[in-house]
């Protein structure tokens, strides 16, 4: 019996609107194998990719001094980050069967073949994923070169403030130096972060990998050569996961206010209309309205709803959510209140 009749007659009894909707469906998913790991899809990756690079790099070697090289620097960027696309794979424990192995396989080819640091992607990727789009908390709208948020934008000054009036438009050409700025931040964060796992190893992993490879371009090409090569590469190792959170904003240049109706807030997390009005009772979320009384829904609201989905897929009642709701109000106004204080003191 095909995989998708499997899905179809296996699914349990639910009612439209149940906030149990989304669960359900995931249940089955997995139990369908659609979601199982496929090593050996992997595995043919990694083959495939270990080939093209050993083409580029014996492709490099035989040009010679030659401008054919930047076409040479052009494929090393592309293959670098598929590279960094395994990687990725690896931290979300998609490749291998334990964390353990995948960390291993993750870092290895972040340190040694891409050159950012792991830990690094792992720190921010995971805060991503927990609180998407929730200001604040999610370290890809942050404040920087594009403006997520109104107020970031009023942050901006001279050359910045330059570029967040025109970053609809600019958005690509600021995307190709995308790829410089994610080795820049892994390797600052690794000097800087606090408590980070394998500190020392991703600093011997990274340096070696950049002495290695500037070594190379270096003693193959004219010094001039070399770093119009450089320029091509980097500017192809774009991570796509980051243009993708670009992408999003280049469409609405004033920054991240795209609302959301109640119909497409529902069905984001897998509830019905009639489920999000009666959060909104219980006084759980408040949405934006506009002149005329219609809700709107910004990012936040939507990253508030599905906790609030979550919450429920473990058992808490309504009630017992807006006190956890509550608390966290409290501890996130705490935390400000204590990361203001330095401030003052010193201004005082």
């Amino acid at each position: 019996m095909p995989r998708s009749s499997q899905l179809i007659t296996s699914a349990p009894t639910v009612k439209p609107g149940d906030p149990q909707s989304f669960f359900h469906v995931k249940k089955l998913v997995g139990e369908a194998g659609l979601i199982r790991r496929r090593p050996g899809h992997y595995l043919g990756i990694g083959i495939v990719l270990a080939t093209l690079l050993a083409g580029t790099i014996t492709g490099m070697v035989l040009l010679g001094e030659s401008w054919f090289q930047l076409l040479m620097a052009a494929a090393l960027g592309l293959l670098l980050t598929q590279f960094a696309f395994l990687a990725h794979e690896a931290a979300h424990r998609q490749i291998l069967a334990s964390g353990k192995t995948n960390d291993k396989l993750g870092r290895f080819l972040a340190n040694f073949v891409v050159g950012i640091s792991y830990q690094w992607w792992m720190n921010k990727h995971s805060k991503h994923h927990a609180t998407p789009n929730t200001i604040g908390k999610d370290p890809d709208i942050e404040w920087d070169t594009i403006s997520f948020q109104p107020a970031d934008a009023q942050r901006q000054r001279g050359l910045l403030k330059w570029i967040t009036q025109r970053q609809g438009y600019l958005f690509f050409p600021l995307l190709t130096l995308e790829g410089l700025n994610l080795h820049l931040q892994s390797i600052k964060y690794l000097f800087v972060g606090q408590r980070v796992k394998h500190r020392r190893r991703e600093l011997i992993s990274i340096g070696l990998r950049i002495a290695l490879y500037l070594g190379a371009i270096f003693f193959l090409l004219p010094i001039g050569m070399a770093f119009a090569f450089l320029g091509v590469q980097l500017r192809g190792a774009v991570d796509s996961s980051s243009s993708y959170k670009m992408s999003k904003n280049s469409a609405h240049p004033e920054g991240v206010s795209r609302t959301h109706s109640i119909a497409a807030a529902a069905q984001s997390v897998g509830v019905s209309v009639q489920t999000v009005r009666l959060y909104e009772v219980r006084g759980l979320i408040t949405p934006a309205r506009t002149s005329g009384g219609t809700r709107r829904y910004h990012a936040e609201d939507l990253a508030r709803l599905k906790q609030i989905s979550e919450l429920i897929e473990r058992g808490v009642n309504l009630a017992g959510i807006g006190i956890i709701l509550e608390l966290e109000a409290e501890n996130d106004g705490l935390r400000q209140e204590l990361a203001a204080r330095p401030q003052r003191e010193s201004g005082e």
